[in-house]
C-alpha cells in the first residue's frame, strides 16, 4: 500500500524545500517516491487554456507573481468583493488562487482537484506518494481517508494574504481533532530548515517502518 504523506503550510513556509530534500534521500533507497499537487490539473488547465506562462504556475515566487493579460475587472463582482475589489492585471498566482478556489472549489466541487489526485496516486501505486501543497480541510479528510499523514510546517511569511487558500486551516485544532491528531505532525515556527528536518525525522521513521519501506531496494 503506498503511504501518502502530505506536506501543509502557507505560501513560502518551506514545503518545497522539505519535499525536494526528502525525495532525494529516500529515492536514493531504491523506492518509487513520486510527488503531486492538488494544483497540478488547475496549472495545466491555465497554462494550456489561458495561455499563462510555465514560469507563473511552477516557476520562483516573483515570476508567479508577475502580470498576465487577464484583469480583476472582467470577473464577478461577488469574487472581486471576496478579493478585496481588485483592480487592474492579475498575477499568475492570484489566477490561481480565484480560479482554483472561487471558481472550480466554490462554484461546481468542494473535492475537485483531491479527487484527481488520488485517481492519479491510485493509478500509479508508488511506494511513496508525497502531496507538498495541502491548504483546505476537505483535502485533509481526504487524505485522512486514504489512510494518509500530514506534516504541518507553521512557518508564515505573508499574513496580509487573507485568501482562503492560505487560511483555510487557520483553525484547524490538529490536537484534539479526532481524524486527525494520531496522524499529523505539528512543526512549531520559528525553526529553520535543519532543525525542522531532524525534527521531522522521528514521525518519518515511524511511518516507513508502518508501511515496511525500513529496507533498500535492491
Amino acid at each position: 500500500m503506498t503511504l501518502v504523506l502530505a506536506i501543509s503550510g502557507k505560501k513560502q513556509s518551506g514545503k518545497t524545500t522539505w519535499v525536494n530534500r526528502f525525495e532525494k534521500q529516500y529515492k536514493g533507497r531504491g523506492w518509487d517516491v513520486r510527488s503531486y499537487s492538488f494544483a497540478d490539473p488547475l496549472k495545466e488547465f491555465l497554462i494550456n487554456s489561458m495561455g499563462l506562462e510555465h514560469s507563473q504556475c511552477h516557476g520562483t515566487d516573483e515570476e508567479k507573481n508577475s502580470p498576465t493579460v487577464y484583469r480583476w475587472e472582467t470577473l464577478p463582482e461577488s469574487i472581486r468583493a471576496a478579493n478585496g475589489n481588485k483592480s487592474g492585471s492579475m498575477s499568475g498566482r492570484e489566477l490561481m488562487q480565484v480560479f482554483g478556489t472561487d471558481v472550480m472549489r466554490q462554484m461546481f466541487d468542494d473535492c475537485i482537484w483531491v479527487n484527481a489526485t488520488f485517481r492519479s496516486i491510485l493509478r500509479d501505486s508508488p511506494d511513496i506518494a508525497l502531496i507538498p501543497d495541502t491548504r483546505f480541510p476537505s483535502e485533509l479528510r481526504a487524505i485522512y481517508a486514504n489512510n494518509g499523514y500530514v506534516i504541518r510546517l507553521t512557518r508564515n511569511v505573508y499574513m496580509q494574504d487573507r485568501h482562503p487558500s492560505e487560511v483555510a486551516l487557520d483553525d484547524w485544532n490538529w490536537a484534539e481533532e479526532p481524524s486527525t491528531s494520531n496522524n499529523s505532525l505539528l512543526v512549531p515556527d520559528g525553526m529553520g530548515i535543519e532543525e525542522t528536518w531532524r525534527y521531522t525525522g522521528a514521525f518519518i521513521d515511524q511511518l516507513l517502518v508502518m508501511h515496511g519501506l525500513t529496507k533498500q531496494k535492491v
